[in-house]
């Protein structure tokens, strides 16, 4: 009986030990045209104000340069508010990511995309955006 109950102890610690916890992954939500999303318990929050620029390829497209696109976004945080413009990938004056109240704002993708045959509605446009702190 001593010897089961020591057993039962090591497996149920061992399968402790070895037990994966998810890290906290840095905020990453997708943020439609004009709505917001929060991040780390609202101490930050970020919208998609509009898409300025969206020379992206076509989908069904071949194209000799695969074009980005600029979008605006207000921040707002505790005692601050900023209005951003941010790109899909740094690019001539346009920058990728930027640093506000100790957040890290990266602008990831753009999701939704013209179509050669048809386009793609505005409204239909998500931010993929990343938030995390510095």
């Amino acid at each position: 009986m001593k010897s089961f109950l020591s057993l039962t102890c090591i497996v149920t610690l061992f399968m402790f030990a070895t037990c994966k916890k998810e890290a906290a992954t840095p905020g990453k939500e997708y943020i439609p045209v004009n709505q917001c999303q929060s991040y780390y318990a609202d101490s930050i929050t970020c919208c998609l104000d509009s898409v300025l620029q969206d020379s992206r390829c076509p989908v069904n497209a071949i194209c000799v340069w695969q074009g980005i696109a600029v979008a605006r976004f207000k921040v707002k945080a505790p005692g601050t508010a900023h209005t951003i413009t941010l790109a899909t990938w740094k690019f001539q004056s346009y920058l990728k990511d930027t640093t506000v109240s100790g957040f890290k704002i990266e602008f990831v993708n753009l999701n939704g995309q013209n179509n050669a045959t048809k386009p793609f509605g505005y409204n239909d446009y998500v931010a993929e955006v990343k938030v995390t702190r510095q």
